[in-house]
């Protein structure tokens, strides 16, 4: 659930009104099921506050980012572009897009 509140810019706290939201349609959703309220429980077990949100996002991109490096670090070849421009308020901007190959 994390990576969906990242996937579509919401924030941290939308994790306890997406928790909020499926609880509300459970009872819908799993009616006549027999294993009803395990499900139910289990929703209200999952940890979505904001520090947790955060924390897995955090962690998700500590995870990309050293997916990253390794993947470049392994590539036979690479190729980097560096560009460097103003905004209005005179404010530089730096960007640095790297692609590279991998051999499976």
């Amino acid at each position: 659930m994390s990576h969906c509140v990242a996937k579509h810019g919401k924030t941290f706290t939308d994790g306890e009104y997406i928790k909020e939201a499926f609880l509300s349609t459970a009872e819908v959703l799993f009616e006549g099921l027999p294993n009803k309220d395990t499900m139910t429980s289990r929703i209200k077990e999952v940890p979505l506050s904001a520090r947790t949100v955060e924390r897995r996002l955090t962690e998700m991109a500590e995870n990309v980012s050293q997916q990253q490096t390794s993947a470049l670090k392994n590539a036979p070849v690479f190729s980097m572009a560096v560009d460097e421009s103003m905004d209005i308020n005179d404010v530089p901007h730096l960007a640095i897009v790297a692609s590279w190959t991998t051999i499976l």
